[in-house]
């Protein structure tokens, strides 16, 4: 028997892209659904939250902005 701390956390893979635009959302081919936001600690700007609405795709999405650059948008792909 394997002990609590033997076994790892599997991690889904990550992909960042940061680019620069006036709007948050920007057209990658799939539709998503917002389905939260959070205020994040030392930025004046919120996160949103996003599930991949396309059939047999369980990819999320964090949009949000930089707080040095508001025009940075920092879109982070789980999954």
């Amino acid at each position: 028997m394997q002990s609590a701390a033997s076994l790892k956390a599997v991690s889904e893979p990550k992909i960042i892209v940061q680019t620069t635009s006036e709007v948050d959302l920007m057209d990658d081919g799939h539709r998503w659904r917002r389905y939260g936001q959070k205020v994040v600690r030392g930025n004046p700007y919120p996160r949103s939250y996003h599930q991949c609405t396309t059939p047999a795709c369980n990819t999320r999405k964090r949009v949000e902005r930089t707080s040095t650059d508001p025009k940075a948008v920092v879109t982070t792909y789980e999954g």
